[in-house]
């Protein structure tokens, strides 16, 4: 009977709605018979047989009962009500049935298109994106659903992983469509925000996974931090591009996304207990070197020079990117001492030796006499700082 209405569904489209009636009610008769078999006759094996056949029924009956962008939807509450009903003690078949349901929406989704809208449509609120976000929120939604009702966590672990992939993935789409909209529509100033947009939305995904999992085991724990690494390297890519016009520093939506990264990645480190945590948090504050350094140097290639030449205002701009560097620096031997991270202050160490460097080599040329000695001065005050603070938790120490 299955059979005869799935290709009686291919043969008249026309009564699409009726057939998907039709399965959907085989399916309750199903799942009304594995019901009857399991609690009258205790024949475990044929309820199981049934039961799977009233999930294949409910799975084929919703793209007949629901058309375009309704499908997947449809399936993600379908699968997430089935592991509601499978945490409360029902078989596992339901679960593994549930699971199967939002990997089909999540597979409709995206290999469907569904993702994509029209040009002209609002951001985020559009039956694209909310297609879309459906089968992401199904997950994690059910995942932690079972992680309440079920002492393992593998299969909890496992949806939440996938979620927080398709939701990065998703916001990361919706951020590009919405930016290439915005730049159709001529906002020149936009130029390579898609790149910045998109990290910072996969930065939010991966700051939710990692609250999701704070007790998840270590192999899982890592997948779920990897979507920072595809933010890291999407910011640098637009770091790397450089500006196309000019802008206001750091009062920009380019600087506030790449921030968002940071703040992110800071916190999804906070979360994650051991190494793995306060290498994630080092390498957010390298991100924001290369992001504030980035943004001086750009305003010195667009700012308006005055009265001086382009190539004085670049000038400027690195001066002001050295003195960034040692103040940022003191900032991280602050922060180590406070907290008692040597991680944080021998970062601060090398940025000290990479702006000492910089000064000696290259704004030194440049510079007149007078200013030459402010640097110096200006330098060697943060280095006897530092060393009168190592000297200080030294004493302390002993």
């Amino acid at each position: 009977l299955f059979a005869v209405l799935g290709g009686a569904a291919v043969l008249h489209p026309a009564h699409r709605r009726a057939l998907g009636a039709g399965v959907a009610g085989l399916a309750a008769i199903y799942l009304a018979g594995a019901r009857l078999v399991a609690t009258r006759c205790d024949a475990r094996e044929a309820a199981g047989v049934l039961l799977g056949l009233a999930l294949a029924a409910v799975a084929a009956a919703v793209p007949f009962l629901f058309e375009g962008r309704g499908v997947s939807p449809a399936w993600s509450a379908t699968g997430l009500a089935l592991l509601v009903v499978a945490a409360r003690g029902a078989p596992d078949l339901v679960g593994f049935g549930g699971a199967g349901m939002l990997a089909l929406a999540a597979a409709e989704s995206l290999f469907g298109g569904r993702w994509a809208h029209e040009p002209g449509h609002a951001a985020v609120f559009n039956a694209a994106f909310a297609c879309a976000l459906a089968p992401a929120a199904g997950l994690l939604a059910g995942g932690l659903v079972l992680r309440r009702g079920r002492e393992e966590k593998d299969g909890p672990d496992a949806l939440l992983l996938a979620g927080s992939w398709l939701l990065a993935a998703v916001l990361g789409s919706e951020a590009w469509q919405s930016v290439e909209g915005a730049r159709g529509r001529g906002a020149s100033h936009l130029e390579n925000l898609e790149a910045a947009a998109a990290a910072a939305a996969v930065a939010g995904a991966a700051l939710a996974a990692a609250a999701a999992w704070r007790r998840a085991d270590g192999k899982l724990r890592v997948l779920a931090v990897l979507p920072m690494a595809a933010a890291f390297i999407l910011g640098i890519v637009w770091i790397a591009d450089g500006r196309a016009a000019a802008f206001a520093p750091v009062l920009n939506a380019g600087f506030a996304c790449g921030l968002g990264v940071t703040v992110a990645a800071l916190a999804a480190g906070a979360l994650t207990p051991g190494a793995a945590g306060r290498v994630l948090q080092v390498a957010a504050l390298g991100f924001l070197f290369l992001l504030g350094t980035a943004e001086i140097l750009s305003w010195g290639r667009w700012c308006d020079p005055g009265e001086g030449t382009r190539r004085d205002a670049e000038f400027r701009a690195q001066v002001v990117a050295s003195v960034g560097w040692a103040v940022y620096a003191a900032a991280l031997l602050c922060a180590g001492f406070l907290r008692e991270r040597a991680d944080l202050r021998w970062t601060g160490i090398v940025l000290f030796g990479l702006t000492g460097a910089k000064v000696f080599l290259y704004d030194m040329a440049a510079l007149d006499v007078v200013y030459r000695i402010g640097s110096f001065v200006v330098l060697g005050a943060l280095l006897v700082g530092v060393s009168f603070l190592y000297q200080r938790r030294k004493t302390g120490s002993a």
